[in-house]
């Protein structure tokens, strides 16, 4: 019987992608004279400045008493920083202000930097049904956690979402009573979609759902003069996730991400004496990482 998939989290993130995004609303220039600044100090670069009665565009982002504006220019033009007491803002704006979050808009960038992005991750997964193979094996454990490693290359058409292309590669060894020793292997390629959330200062909150396929799997078990050899063709798999993302710097990102990945179908690893074994590579997924955006 194949193992059944949390169902519950793949709704609940699915959910989280239904949520509409806040938008960018304008505010009034309540000051004699209002300046926009490179950073949310008044210390920073002067970028641009405003007279009483001017209306601005303002992010939802808010930063110790600042807000983040777009200035409108050439190529999109740029942003910059006003005090809050220079404005005028809606009672959104207020109420986000007052419980310490800065919801992602179109308009805010966050702690990010360019459309494009590259990750290096590591981590585990552990497989909840690897019974049949550590059986064939002369193990008794009806669990693996096999270690990661992965990359991910990701395009942003906007500050909210992502369109990754992930691999990821894992692999294990177990060794036996006996001296022999059990290795698995596998990998799988998929592409997801990934949605910020959530966003505070220079944290941000995600979650991706996506799919793909895997890639094969390899084990071998015995001694190195006496080896089974065994392999099992790759599945369709659907996966979902929750990262949480810190930005030391900008455009950089070090990431803690948790999920499930479920593959539809048993990999089924031809024995050399004969026979099956039936091992599902679904599992649970924990793993660190890089985040470069560019």
């Amino acid at each position: 019987m194949l193992a059944r998939p949390p169902i519950a989290a793949f709704v609940l993130l699915g959910l989280l992608f239904c949520r509409p995004a806040w938008a960018a609303q304008d505010a009034e220039v309540v000051a004699e004279r209002a300046s926009a600044h490179m950073k949310p100090s008044e210390d920073a670069e002067v970028l641009q400045s405003y007279s009483r009665g001017s209306m601005i565009r303002v992010s939802d982002e808010s930063r110790q008493g600042w807000y983040k504006i777009h200035i409108p220019g050439p190529e999109g033009g740029s942003y910059g920083w006003i005090k809050a007491d220079d404005l005028k803002p809606s009672r959104l704006m207020k109420d986000l202000e007052a419980a310490g979050i800065q919801a992602s808009t179109a308009e805010s960038e966050g702690g990010t930097q360019g459309n494009f992005s590259l990750g290096l991750y590591g981590g585990m997964a552990l497989l909840f049904r690897a019974t049949e193979l550590q059986e064939y094996a002369g193990l008794d454990d009806e669990s693996a956690t096999p270690i990661g490693i992965g990359a991910e290359v990701g395009y942003r058409p906007n500050s909210e979402l992502s369109l990754l292309a992930t691999y990821r590669s894992h692999s294990m060894s177990e060794l036996l009573n006996s001296g022999e020793k059990l290795e698995l292997s596998y990998s799988r390629l998929g592409l997801l979609v990934d949605k910020v959330f959530l966003t505070s200062m220079d944290f941000k909150v995600c979650a991706a759902l996506g799919g793909g396929l895997g890639l094969g799997a390899e084990a071998t078990v015995g001694a190195d003069d006496a080896e089974d050899s065994l392999s099992a063709d790759g599945s369709p798999y659907a996966e979902a996730r929750v990262s949480a993302r810190w930005y030391p710097v900008r455009g950089l990102a070090l990431t803690l991400s948790g999920g499930y990945a479920f593959f539809f179908g048993d990999s089924e690893f031809e024995q050399e004496l004969g026979g099956k074994s039936q091992v599902s590579l679904s599992s649970a997924l924990v793993e660190g990482g890089l985040l470069l955006e560019f």
